[in-house]
């Protein structure tokens, strides 16, 4: 087995030609293959896998749950935390 370096692996990366999909394709897509999934919210599908895909990094102050029922803002979570 061999084991590529991140420079290979990157050097691997092939971007397709075209535009990125956007919610119409996603939803004309996700219509065609609705019996084949139990989730049943494409929007909800379609905002999961971009937000994951395409999201920032967490480095600045977020909303955390402190007690039950109250939302309080912290700061990011420490390396290694």
């Amino acid at each position: 087995m061999d084991f590529l370096s991140l420079a290979e692996l990157v050097e691997t990366i092939q971007v397709p030609s075209g535009r990125e999909a956007r919610w119409p394709d996603f939803a004309a897509w996700f219509a065609r293959h609705q019996g084949a999934f139990k989730l049943r919210e494409p929007h909800r599908i379609f905002e999961e896998v971009t937000g994951v895909l395409t999201g920032s990094p967490e480095t600045g102050p977020r909303l955390t749950l402190g007690r039950p029922g109250s939302w309080t803002t912290m700061a990011a979570a420490p390396a290694g935390a």
